[in-house]
């Protein structure tokens, strides 16, 4: 069996087994440690209509997740709610459903950056 560098592990592909179903999201693609936050997530935000995406990535989706690793996010809001107060709701809708524990990136801020973009890219859309 190879064993894989910590930077080739990022790049790897995982299908999990499912713990917390969400429909229309790819759960098998989440880390089982992070599944059920991502799941109080969703929830906490599926009707906010301020709220265009979130995308889940980093370790939370692949082999690289611990018991120690938080939530990496992109948010995407609408383009007509794209101002401070807006981030600072969301912000703190998606930290209370995740004890606090995720590293929230606005879209808007990141978009221009092309290697955070490609690792956005490879992340799990769960909103």
């Amino acid at each position: 069996m190879e064993c894989k560098t910590w930077e080739e592990q990022k790049n790897v592909e995982c299908n999990f087994r499912v713990l917390a179903d969400v429909p229309k999201v790819k759960m098998s693609r989440i880390h089982p440690l992070q599944q059920k936050a991502v799941k109080r997530i969703h929830d906490a935000i599926e009707w906010d209509e301020r709220v265009a995406a979130i995308v889940l990535f980093g370790s939370s989706v692949n082999l690289r997740c611990t018991i120690h690793s938080d939530l990496d996010l992109v948010v995407r809001l609408r383009p007509e709610f794209v101002n401070n107060e807006t981030k600072n709701e969301v912000s703190e809708k998606i930290q209370e459903a995740c004890g606090w524990n995720a590293d929230v990136l606005w879209y808007d801020r990141i978009c221009n950056s092309k290697n955070l973009m490609n690792n956005v890219l490879k992340g799990v859309q769960i909103l």
